[in-house]
């Protein structure tokens, strides 16, 4: 269930992260477009294996960046388990992905804008 969203300016964004074998080694910051940060979870805050934790959020209209990290460089996918991250706006998925290296970066737009999603 997401946040509720009450004003027509908003939007429910949800975060959803399955942490590979080695969760402590995955972060993330959640910003503005202007770099400003809206929310961010450090190292070592992830601590079950092989774990799903959501995240959920009601913003104000605009621009965002979503950044994962992962502080050994392998990502969360495949070689140490099969991690994932799945993003969402309004029950819309907007990226799904857990192979990567040392950072993956998702920007968005809301409301929607054809250069984004």
């Amino acid at each position: 269930c997401y946040p509720q969203c009450d004003d027509d300016n908003m939007f429910a964004l949800q975060m959803e992260l399955t942490t590979d074998d080695w969760p402590r080694e995955t972060s993330w910051d959640l910003t503005f477009d202007n770099g400003t940060i809206v929310d961010h979870v450090e190292e070592r805050y992830y601590t079950q294996r092989n774990t799903l934790y959501n995240h959920r959020y009601c913003l104000y209209a605009g621009c965002y960046g979503v950044t994962f990290y992962d502080y050994i460089g392998d990502g969360m996918c495949c070689s140490y388990g099969n991690g994932s991250l799945t993003i969402m706006i309004n029950d819309k998925v907007i990226r799904e992905r857990g192979k990567f290296e040392e950072s993956e970066t998702t920007s968005f737009c809301y409301p929607f804008d054809d250069a984004c999603c």
